[in-house]
Order: C-alpha cells, then sequence, then structure tokens
C-alpha cells in the first residue's frame, strides 16, 4: 500500500511494488528510468540538487506536493552534499589529467 496525493487528499492506494534481487538492482532500474523518460530531461542536466528535486517534482515522479522539499530536507539534514564534492574534485583531477 501507498499514499498518494491526488485532487488534494491523501488516499491510499493497493499497487504492485517491484522486488529487487539487490539494491544495486534497484538503483539501476531508477537510473534506467530517468535517464529513458524524456520527462525527466530537465532532471538530468540540472546541476544544483535543489533544483533538480524541484525538475522532478515538476516532471511528476511523485504525487506529494512536498517531495522536492522532503527530499532537500533530508539531503541537507544527512549531509549528502559531501559525496558532491568528492565527485566534483574528482571530476576537476580527471580534467586537468586530460590537458597535459
Amino acid at each position: 500500500m501507498a499514499q498518494e496525493f491526488i485532487n488534494g487528499k491523501w488516499i491510499q492506494i493497493v499497487g504492485g511494488f517491484r522486488v529487487y534481487d539487490s539494491c544495486c538492482d534497484s538503483i539501476r532500474d531508477q537510473s534506467l528510468l530517468l535517464a529513458g523518460n524524456p520527462r525527466y530531461a530537465n532532471v538530468l542536466i540540472e546541476r544544483d540538487y535543489r533544483c533538480a528535486n524541484k525538475e522532478l517534482q515538476h516532471a511528476g515522479y511523485a504525487t506529494d506536493p512536498q517531495y522536492a522539499d522532503k527530499l532537500i530536507r533530508i539531503i541537507e539534514g544527512s549531509e549528502l552534499t559531501r559525496f558532491d564534492q568528492i565527485e566534483e574534485e574528482r571530476g576537476d583531477m580527471m580534467s586537468s589529467d586530460d590537458n597535459q
């Protein structure tokens, strides 16, 4: 069961959910969904996590009108942006290696 926000009200939805053999399989499937569906194109090109979350909500990924704000609070509350900085540094190092 899941809750969906439809026509201004929370309702219970009974539906099937996918079951994965591993967390990696789940993440892979999620990535394929976002990369393969043109309605999420603006999410994928966004570099700022706040804007990306708002684009995800705008694209209709979730019915919760507070979805983007909730994700942003989780990211900031768990200090997940520290991983973005590591990736940016790694990307910068790879760029400088290419120039040598």
